[in-house]
């Protein structure tokens, strides 16, 4: 082997494993720009089950305040229901006192009469 021959060998290993070594860099990089992709999508759809979750939360909370709202306005009705029940029952009561009131004096004015007559009877009697 002549010397020119096994210089020209040398070199040419020498660029093999200088392309080698871009090689590797090049696929470095690649690998980078993948993961870095990966990443990106990782993070759109963490956001995405996290934005889920808030609205969840949001939605609780509306439909807490809704049932919150209901129960008054329930609570309202009842109440009212209720007022008129005791106001019909203490109507009920004033009216029954009303009425003895009313049948005690009636009863009054038939004993005076019935007094009256017997009074009228004893003086022609006596007559």
């Amino acid at each position: 082997l002549s010397p020119s021959v096994e210089g020209g060998r040398r070199e040419e290993e020498r660029e093999k494993r200088r392309e080698k070594r871009r090689e590797k860099r090049r696929e470095k990089r690649r690998e980078k720009r993948r993961e870095k992709r990966r990443e990106k999508r990782r993070e759109k759809r963490r956001e995405k089950r996290r934005e889920k979750r808030r609205e969840k939360r949001r939605e609780k909370r509306r439909e807490k305040r809704r049932e919150k709202r209901r129960e008054k306005r329930r609570e309202k009705r009842r109440e009212k229901r209720r007022e008129k029940r005791r106001e019909k029952r203490r109507e009920k009561r004033r009216e029954k006192r009303r009425e003895k009131r009313r049948e005690k004096r009636r009863e009054k004015r038939r004993e005076k009469r019935r007094e009256k007559r017997r009074e009228k009877r004893r003086e022609e009697v006596g007559a």
